[in-house]
C-alpha cells in the first residue's frame, strides 16, 4: 500500500465521520433536552464520540454529554474524562 493509497484512505475515513457528526450532535442534544439517564445508551454514545476524537472530531459534542452525565452519573463521567484525556495526548 502506497502512502497516497493511506492518505486516501484517511481523507475518505475523515469525511465519513464529518457525514456521521450531524447525528452524534443531534444524539447529544436530545438525551439533554430529554433528560435522558439510561447508562448504557450515553455511554454508547460517549464511546462512539471517544472513536472520532483521535481524528480531531467530536471534542465538544463528548464534553457537553459527559458534562451533562455527570450530573447523575459523577464517577462514570469521571473514568470518561480520563479516556478523554487519554485520548487527547
Amino acid at each position: 500500500m502506497s502512502i497516497d493509497d493511506i492518505t486516501s484512505q484517511i481523507e475518505k475515513l475523515h469525511a465519513d465521520i464529518r457525514a456521521v457528526m450531524p447525528i452524534a450532535q443531534k444524539q447529544v442534544q436530545d438525551v439533554i433536552d430529554h433528560k435522558l439517564t439510561d447508562p448504557k445508551y450515553i455511554e454508547w454514545i460517549l464511546d462512539d464520540l471517544l472513536g472520532f476524537v483521535s481524528h480531531g472530531y467530536g471534542v465538544e459534542e463528548f464534553r457537553k454529554l459527559n458534562s451533562y452525565y455527570a450530573t447523575f452519573a459523577a464517577e462514570n463521567a469521571e473514568a470518561y474524562q480520563r479516556f478523554l484525556d487519554e485520548a487527547l495526548e
